[in-house]
Order: C-alpha cells, then sequence, then structure tokens
C-alpha cells in the first residue's frame, strides 16, 4: 500500500479528465453519482473484449474456460475487498439498486409477516426507501424512521431505543448519505440490532470506494455496493449475504445458470451466489470491478477517505465562509461531499451556470425527497469529490459560486392561484426596482403572461427601464397548450404571437429548456430558430425575430430573453416571495 500516494500522478491515469468543457477545464465534481475510469479499468474491459469474449460457465472451449475463471475471480477479489469470509457470499448484480431489491423480493417476501415493521432512517436514497415500500404493500408491514437532526442530517440516536422494538424484523440504513455527506455509526447500528434478532441491511453504494468495508466488523446481514461510484463499470454491483441468509432465501428470478436440473413441473436451484444470478451475466461487468478493487486498493482507501475528507472539509468552510449560503450536513467528520443551497437561486440554476465554467455539480433532490422535504427545500447544489480532485479545483468551484452569486437573476414566482391583478402588483412593486431578471410562473396560461406583460409595459410608460422579464407560462408545454397560448386556430400563429409579446415586451427572443424547445419548434416550424443540443439551427423566419433557446445558449450569447418554460424557483408564498426579493435589493442598494 502507498503510504502517501501522488495525487498528481493517479490524476494522470484518468483521460477523461483531461478536457475542457465550454472552454473552460473540467472539474468534476459529481462523484456520487458516478466516478471516473482509470486507465487500468479501461484496460481490462477492452482486453476482455478483444480475447476472451465468451459466455461463461456453460462451455467447454478455451474462450470459456478464460471468461469463467476471469469472472469468478472478480468473484474471489469482491469477497477480499469487503473481507468476506467465502466467494459464496458474494452475488454480482446491476448495482446497489438491484441488490436492496433483491434482498426485499427474496428474503423480505418470505420472512415479512402483517403488522411487523422495517425500520429505515430519513435520509435513506429512494432504492433503501422505496423496496421495502413496497414490499410492506404486499405483506402488511409497516415501515418507520430513525429521524435525522436538521440541517447537519444526523441520526437521532436518543429515539433508537424506542425504534427497535420486539416487532421490527429489519433495519435498513445507508452507510454515507448521498446528499448529506453523514457517515452513520453502521457497526454500532448493527449491534443494536443483532442484540434484538433484528436482520440488517447496508447500503454501501456511498462508502465502499471510499473508505475501508469490513462486512465483519460491522455485523450487518447484507451488504450492497455499485461498481460505477468505485471506478468500475456501470451496470454490475455486488449484494453480499451471510450464507445461511442466502441459502434460505427462494430464488429472485429464474433461468438458466441458476439451476441443477429442470423437469416439467419441478426444477431443483443451485445453493448461492449463482441461485441469484439468472441468466446470462454482465461479464465484463466484474472483470473491470476486479480492476478497479486492485486499483483502489494498491493507493489505500483510507489515504482516499483522508483525502476526500479534507477535500469537503476545506470546501465547507470556503461555502460557510461565503454570505446567503445555507450548507447541509455534518460540520464535522462529514465524507467527500458538500450540500448548499444559494439564497434566490435555484440548485438547477447553480449547477447550469456552474456547467458554462466548466465545474460539473449535481443538483435536484439527489434521490432523496423525503429527506429533501424533511429539511423545508426541494432540491440542493451538490459538489462530491474523490481522490482525482484537488484543492485548487475547489478553490475554483468557490470562485464561481462566488460569481453565480453576483450575477445571478432575481426571481419572483407567482403561482397559478394568484389572479391577473394579483401577478400586476407584485410585478409592478418589484420593477420599481430595476431587478435584472423578474422570473413570474404563470402557470395559468394566456391571462397570466399578458398581465405579466402589461406590467412591464405600465412600468416602461412611466420611465422605467428593465433589462430582462423572463415567463414562466407553463410547467409542460404540449401543442394543445401552445395553441392556446396563441389564442390560434392554427398553432404555426404562435410564433407570430411569441416575436410580438417579445418586441413589445423589449426582449431578443424565447428561452425554455431543451425539452420544451423541441415541442415549441415543432409548433412554430420555421417561425423560430431552434438552437437546442444536437438539432441544426433553422433559418430564420424574415418576420420573426424570436428565437427558441436553452438558458445555457441565453447566458453565453449574453442576450436578453422573453422565458417560456418551467419555474426556475419555488416559493409557496407570492406575497413574501415579492417582499423578501425587495427587501434583498433594498440591502443591496444601502
Amino acid at each position: 500500500m502507498n503510504s502517501s500516494p501522488n495525487w498528481s500522478k493517479l490524476r494522470a491515469d484518468f483521460p477523461i479528465l483531461d478536457q475542457q468543457i465550454h472552454g473552460k477545464p473540467l472539474i468534476y465534481f459529481d462523484n456520487a453519482a458516478t466516478s471516473q475510469k482509470p486507465r487500468a479499468v479501461i484496460d481490462a474491459l477492452v482486453r476482455y473484449y478483444e480475447r476472451d469474449n465468451a459466455n461463461v460457465h456453460r462451455g467447454i472451449h478455451e474462450l470459456s474456460n478464460r471468461a469463467t475463471t476471469a469472472y469468478e475471480s472478480a468473484r474471489a477479489r469482491t469477497a477480499k475487498f469487503i473481507n468476506a469470509r467465502s466467494a459464496d457470499e458474494i452475488v454480482f448484480t446491476r448495482g446497489t439498486t438491484e441488490g436492496i431489491n433483491l434482498v426485499a423480493n427474496s428474503w423480505g417476501a418470505k420472512n415479512l409477516k402483517p403488522g411487523e415493521v422495517i425500520l429505515l432512517t430519513e435520509m435513506e436514497h429512494h432504492s433503501n426507501l422505496v423496496p421495502w415500500q413496497l414490499l410492506a404493500q404486499r405483506t402488511g408491514a409497516k415501515l418507520a424512521y430513525l429521524p435525522v437532526t436538521g440541517d447537519e442530517a444526523l441520526l437521532d440516536l436518543s429515539k433508537l431505543d424506542s425504534l427497535l422494538t420486539k416487532q421490527v424484523k429489519l433495519f435498513a440504513m445507508v452507510h454515507i448519505s448521498n446528499s448529506m455527506g453523514t457517515v452513520n455509526p453502521v457497526a454500532e447500528l448493527c449491534a443494536r440490532a443483532r442484540k434484538l434478532d433484528i436482520t440488517t441491511l447496508v447500503d454501501g453504494a456511498q462508502s465502499a470506494g471510499h473508505c475501508s468495508v469490513d462486512v465483519q466488523v460491522i455485523g450487518c446481514d447484507f451488504f450492497a455496493f455499485s461498481g460505477h461510484k468505485i471506478c468500475g463499470p456501470t451496470g454490475v454491483g455486488v449484494l453480499w449475504g451471510r450464507p445461511e441468509l442466502l441459502d434460505a432465501m427462494p430464488p429472485y428470478q429464474g433461468g438458466g445458470e441458476m439451476i441443477l436440473t429442470v423437469e416439467y413441473h419441478k426444477t431443483e436451484f443451485k445453493k448461492a451466489p449463482h441461485r441469484f444470478e439468472a441468466g446470462t451475466p454482465d461479464i465484463s461487468g466484474p472483470i473491470g470491478l476486479h480492476a478497479a478493487m486492485d486499483y483502489l486498493d494498491a493507493i489505500g482507501r483510507e489515504n482516499i477517505f483522508r483525502h476526500d475528507q479534507e477535500l469537503a472539509n476545506y470546501a465547507y468552510e470556503k461555502l460557510a465562509a461565503l454570505k446567503n449560503v445555507r450548507l447541509f450536513g455534518p460540520k464535522q467528520n462529514r465524507a467527500g461531499l458538500v450540500s448548499f443551497l444559494l439564497d434566490d437561486v435555484h440548485a438547477h440554476d447553480v449547477v447550469m451556470l456552474a456547467d458554462q465554467a466548466g465545474v460539473a455539480l449535481r443538483g435536484g433532490h439527489h434521490c432523496t425527497q423525503p429527506l429533501m422535504h424533511r429539511l423545508g427545500v426541494e432540491s440542493t447544489a451538490r459538489a462530491s469529490f474523490y481522490f482525482y480532485n484537488t484543492q485548487a479545483e475547489v478553490d475554483r468551484f468557490v470562485e464561481v459560486v462566488k460569481e453565480i452569486q453576483k450575477e445571478a437573476p432575481v426571481f419572483l414566482d407567482l403561482k397559478l392561484h394568484d389572479i391577473p391583478n394579483t401577478v400586476r402588483r407584485a410585478l409592478e412593486a418589484v420593477l420599481q426596482w430595476d431587478p435584472r431578471l423578474v422570473n413570474v410562473h404563470a402557470q395559468g396560461g394566456p391571462i397570466m403572461l399578458e398581465a405579466a406583460v402589461d406590467a412591464v409595459q405600465a412600468h416602461r410608460a412611466k420611465g422605467g427601464q428593465t433589462e430582462l422579464l423572463a415567463v414562466t407560462v407553463l410547467t409542460s408545454l404540449d401543442r394543445e397548450a401552445l395553441a392556446r397560448l396563441g389564442n390560434a386556430a392554427d398553432p404555426g400563429d404562435l410564433a407570430l404571437h411569441l416575436a410580438r409579446l417579445s418586441r413589445d415586451t423589449g426582449c431578443d427572443g424565447v428561452v425554455c429548456s431543451a425539452h420544451e424547445a423541441r415541442k415549441v419548434g415543432e409548433v412554430c416550424g420555421e417561425g423560430f430558430r431552434r438552437l437546442t443540443p444536437g438539432i441544426r439551427p433553422k433559418e430564420e423566419a424574415a418576420n420573426d425575430q424570436a428565437r427558441v433557446m436553452t438558458p445555457a445558449q441565453a447566458l453565453r450569447e449574453g442576450a436578453t430573453w422573453l422565458v417560456v418554460g418551467r419555474p426556475i424557483t419555488q416559493a409557496n408564498d407570492p406575497a413574501a416571495a415579492a417582499e423578501a426579493i425587495l427587501a434583498d435589493m433594498a440591502e443591496a442598494m444601502s
């Protein structure tokens, strides 16, 4: 093991990192979603397909023998990677999600009874939540949740004794939260469950490639993780289970490979792990996974975890020093990621703007919607790190966040239930401050759009100036809705209608998401120039000056736009939103 890795040299092992995005060096901070692949893994996959490609187990020719040997060697290597006692405890799956579903459908369907309890935590990924919801619906079991404590998202262990009752049959928990960076004390939790004879499952998707994992020390009954998050290929994962549990579980799927004998009216199945691997498996996946595990262990996962923590703590401190930033997850002992929100800037817009600077982040609920709702937010922006990332990249990322804060528009979000007069009054009040952008979520359609236009025109009639008016008309634009918006018998007339509104409000065009731009283009035909990814621009009609663009393209051109598309922000109280915007603007001008 290398006690002092040369991180710069290791970074050179990842060819994908040596590129530019939008003219800027790529900074890849989306490692919690998927990690990049080193040359060693890529070479292992190429070597298999160039030299050894064949089906496993059933063949007796040389290529099949080679493929089988490589496949089963990967199983043994995986056992070593997590310190399982035997390779027979390793089931290859498509990923963490399938591993958990396997346990739910095989072990759970056999062992759960009506009224029994499945205990989860409030920070679970959907993959460790939805399968148990489905199982509870089928079996009559109930779900209970160990709560988290505020924005730090630590488990409230004071509630554990009251939740770990004799009715609990299974306790499933995440090792490291993919959205908060919380490192849970899984060994302690499993030990407390084991005293009550409660079966335990640990979701190791975010831990297996970042820290040392010893399933015997953790003391769980099942452990699942994915290859693509530990520098391996996509489409391969691992389920480890105690042999006595695996051997007692019925098959998850039926087909070839997992049988001993088949007759017309009965089948005898192989023992675990093969009884859970029906059909031709992903052979190249475990082979690539083998190479990834060798690569990570040569670096030392203790070194990787320390490096990731240092970057995450550094990023957390830098972001915490900024104004108007809300941070999530533990202040200390966090894993290698930071989730955050900027005031008045939606997480999706943070990610979009960061992408223009070459920084790859992730924005959304991160497949932890219940946790987001528990924290009172819809989404967060997330920067997640790995050993090939650097402190210099974190510095650049923080600078980009500062630029976003400085350049980000001001948003006003008005909902469907607001009547046109409310829209006008709110806009007129906000426009007194001449914000650079007013975003009106006018899902009501043409009436709301016309109300917004009227407000801007009235403001300008009094000598006011606006740089940009953004009007969100519909959350999903379809042909009928667009036709209604244009008040036109022929949907093609919508081009002229939107073009006229653009000119009337002093905007340069129409901008919406790539998905909606395609729909607008389908309706508007040649009346719009469609500038969406993968679509060649069309010539503009002589009298139609409006264009349809994605937000990123509009930003690159520095244009002002009438925006038609999905809402950028989500505010539950329009009056409070307007008041907050006015207060922020007053502070900025003081």
